[in-house]
């Protein structure tokens, strides 16, 4: 691209930038004030706002992270605020509401009103934080992490889950699959509650790094915690430990549960229940010795427990079970079912040296055969 083209590119897009408008984004990034609903509105209100040459926009803007954008419907200014960063929104919004009910609007009055805010949304965030520390981790409700815990409620997750929704959620199916595999139930459920907490104070891409530990040195007294934290992301073959691997795994699910379930998707409640029953079977039979069903929408796991060498005849027999099954529930949805996936992750032993393996198992091939019907499960 020569001189010229790249001046004309470079016009073209500043013109397209000088008409972009604030998006809607998902609950929590996305705030509107009608400026025209406060007792002290008049025809210097925008004014105001915006500044002689647009400084309270910059000023604003540097204060809290987000560009107010004004607009009017029926000739009555709007004040928008939209940022993938719902606890910037959040003080900017309170920014907004003290500018309906104030006066004066001036350079030191913004910084008083911001600082005011910042320390409530701290203050907040403490609380909130001491009051979940108590339930997971009661020795460091006091510390300094509470405030980080609490501040996992003012970061977005999904568009329907806070950062910390989506923790306690990851907590929550680990303290149940701890309880079924005879783990430690508090230790799991306090690494599943820190995980993502590196969100909170780096970028996105940066959350599961060892910088992260860096940034909350008290985390490091409690090594597989900082090692979720790190490592949460990591192909699910790649760990030794089980509540590591468990962690990545749950998340995985959950994450899935949120993201990318279609509509109209659910698998029955029977099935759930059968495919319960076949691995209940298989524990009276004493092939395996604990276990637990993890799933969303296509994807089953089978989180299992027993000796090593179980496994092939194992998952030759559920290979066997599993087709028959299935067959029965052909008339639901014929094109869903084609595509549960299901999936046995081995968890060794107690005191056993065996490590965590998977074995992958799939439905392929829906077979017609004049009026019967099956599928092929294939390994």
């Amino acid at each position: 691209m020569n001189t010229n083209e790249n001046n004309k590119f470079t016009k073209k897009m500043l013109h397209y930038l000088s008409k972009y408008k604030s998006p809607k984004l998902f609950t929590g990034c996305y705030s509107e004030i009608k400026l025209s609903d406060s007792k002290n509105f008049n025809e210097k209100t925008v004014g105001q706002l915006v500044g002689k040459s647009g400084e309270r926009k910059e000023e604003f803007f540097s204060l809290t992270g987000v560009k107010p954008h004004i607009e009017y419907s029926d000739d009555k200014p709007i004040l928008m605020l939209s940022k993938y960063n719902s606890r910037e929104i959040k003080l900017a919004h309170l920014l907004g509401e003290r500018f309906q009910t104030t006066k004066s609007w001036s350079s030191s009055s913004i910084n008083k009103h911001v600082k005011q805010l910042q320390e409530r949304l701290s203050r907040e965030e403490g609380e909130l934080g001491q009051k979940i520390l108590s339930e997971y981790w009661p020795e460091k409700s006091q510390s300094d992490l509470a405030e980080l815990v609490g501040g996992m409620s003012n970061e977005r997750y999904s568009p329907t889950q806070t950062l910390l929704e989506h923790s306690i959620e990851v907590a929550t199916e680990a303290k149940q699959i701890a309880e079924a595999l005879s783990l430690d139930s508090q230790k799991l459920q306090r690494m599943a509650l820190f995980h993502d907490i590196g969100k909170v104070v780096l970028p996105y891409y940066q959350h599961s790094t060892p910088k992260v530990l860096e940034l909350i040195p008290e985390l490091q007294s409690s090594p597989e915690l900082t090692e979720a934290i790190v490592s949460h992301h990591n192909p699910l073959g790649s760990f030794s430990s089980p509540y590591l691997a468990l962690i990545a795994l749950i998340n995985r699910i959950v994450s899935q549960s949120h993201f990318i379930v279609p509509e109209d998707s659910k698998i029955p409640e029977s099935l759930k229940k059968s495919l319960n029953q076949l691995l209940t079977s298989k524990l009276s039979e004493k092939k395996i010795t604990h276990f637990y069903i993890l799933s969303s929408y296509c994807y089953f796991w089978f989180i299992l427990r027993c000796p090593k060498a179980n496994q092939e005849e194992l998952t030759k027999q559920l290979s066997v079970k599993l087709g028959p099954l299935l067959q029965s529930y052909s008339s639901w949805e014929g094109k869903e079912l084609k595509n549960l996936n299901f999936s046995l992750f081995w968890l060794p032993e107690e005191g056993s040296e065996d490590k965590i393996s998977l074995t992958r198992l799939k439905l392929s091939n829906y077979v017609h055969n004049g009026d019967n019907e099956a599928f092929e499960l294939n390994q």
